[in-house]
């Protein structure tokens, strides 16, 4: 992805919260998902623009649920130290999550929901019967 940055803590003149972030440019946008596909929530993170560059007035935050529709929060006023914003209880059962560029991202909070005991037996249940096949091969 071009237009994304790992920062280290302590860059003279960007923001600093005493770890590594990432940052993104203006007109970059940071598409969060999971790997496996499992949908996820996202409750928080905390963001700071980046000083000397230009930042939005807005930070929007869209999110693509699993039944095809958008969630969107919106933050204004974000500064140049870090701040941790909260966003609204429909950022559950997420596909993806976008968020617009110009601003340094850390310690996003994801939530991705224990699978239930049927899955698990049901798993397990499948893994045996293809280990069984297997061995009669």
């Amino acid at each position: 992805m071009s237009g994304l940055l790992l920062v280290g803590s302590g860059v003279p003149g960007d923001p600093d919260d005493g770890t590594a972030y990432l940052g993104t440019l203006v007109n970059t946008t940071l598409e969060v998902n999971s790997l496996s596909g499992v949908p996820f929530s996202i409750t928080s993170f905390d963001v700071a623009g980046f000083a000397g560059l230009f930042t939005p007035p807005t930070l929007q935050v869209v999110g693509f649920l699993q039944n095809g529709t958008t969630v969107t929060n919106d933050f204004t006023g974000i500064g140049t130290s870090f701040q941790t914003v909260h966003l609204d209880s429909g950022f559950a059962d997420l596909n993806t999550v976008d968020l617009t560029g110009g601003f340094a991202f850390d310690n996003v909070v994801v939530t991705i929901p224990e699978p239930s005991t049927a899955a698990l037996m049901l798993t397990a249940a499948l893994g045996a019967a293809g280990y069984a096949r297997a061995r009669r091969s």
